[in-house]
């Protein structure tokens, strides 16, 4: 099968209504401060805790933007010139879609 369009969708994990769903997960878990980001996302710098990282919902919408703005730059150097990357969620502002 040839495939001209990938899409990537990233689930929001910091805004409403899923940050009050997830939110409410992480209460049931004992998780603390879910909404608090704890580590700035850098490219080659490990996450100290990972698991710690992964309870934020915060922690998440960062990495998700790292990652979104990584393939936005590298994707055109090593994809085909005919083939299209939709990415949408991965942004600051939930309607941003980019290709």
């Amino acid at each position: 099968m040839n495939v001209d369009i990938e899409t990537l969708v990233f689930d929001l994990c910091d805004i409403e209504p899923s940050l009050n769903i997830k939110g409410n997960e992480r209460q049931c878990r004992g998780d603390s401060n879910p909404s608090t980001a704890s580590h700035k996302i850098i490219g080659n710098i490990k996450v100290p805790n990972y698991k710690h990282f992964l309870k934020s919902g915060q922690n998440k919408a960062l990495l998700i933007y790292f990652l979104s703005q990584y393939l936005e730059a590298k994707v055109p150097d090593v994809i085909a010139h005919d083939k299209t990357l939709v990415i949408a969620g991965g942004y600051p502002n939930p309607q941003t879609v980019k290709v």
